[in-house]
């Protein structure tokens, strides 16, 4: 008797009945290992930057700084993902607009001709985002949103140092916190 068997390439085999019990091993666990594969698929996420040249933060910055700040927002989204996302979970994430805001003045207004307006080292950057959260291919959770921390230079995390010592960046930490709120409860534990 003969029986048939899967090769590496795809093509179909034959073998005879003595060999059965070998090959069907093989084939069983290429078969287990491909399904658990599929079933073990990381999390997924797309960023996308809609007309990042006109963003409020970007303009008059060079090219390389344009693309090093983008690509720091889309690296961050894409670590949180990995994180806090359930296996097979997609989410896309276009960006909107990249603005700073002015905090609220914590002194006294200075005397008339010595307006010092705050430096971009200590506005906090305001994300205009929409969103959309796919598991398994159905649409869980969609918006659109603003995302910001006007206190973040109050935040004790935007002062302290990581775990390698390095100081935390307070755009990392605006944007961990709100993936964490928003998509934390998608998964029964960061990963």
């Amino acid at each position: 008797m003969e029986a048939f068997r899967i090769c590496d390439a795809g093509h179909v085999a034959i073998f005879r009945q003595g060999s059965s019990v070998r090959h069907f091993a093989t084939i069983s666990i290429a078969l287990l290992s491909a399904i658990l594969s599929v079933n073990m698929a990381e999390a997924e996420v797309q960023v996308t930057f809609i007309n990042s040249f006109r963003y409020s933060d970007l303009a008059g910055k060079s090219q390389g700084k344009r693309e090093a700040t983008l690509t720091e927002v889309r690296n961050t989204l894409v670590e949180l993902g990995a994180r806090y996302l359930m296996p097979r979970a997609v989410l896309m994430v276009k960006v909107l607009d990249m603005d700073r805001v002015a905090p609220l003045p914590i002194q006294p207004p200075l005397p008339k001709g010595e307006n010092h307006g705050p430096s971009a080292d200590v506005q906090p950057l305001q994300l205009e985002v929409q969103y959309v959260l796919r598991q398994d291919g159905k649409t869980i959770l969609q918006d659109r949103e603003t995302i910001s921390d006007i206190n973040y230079l109050a935040n004790p995390a935007a002062h302290a140092a990581s775990e390698n010592d390095e100081p935390v960046n307070p755009e990392k930490q605006m944007l961990r916190d709100w993936f964490a709120k928003r998509f934390g409860a998608s998964t029964s534990s960061p990963q």
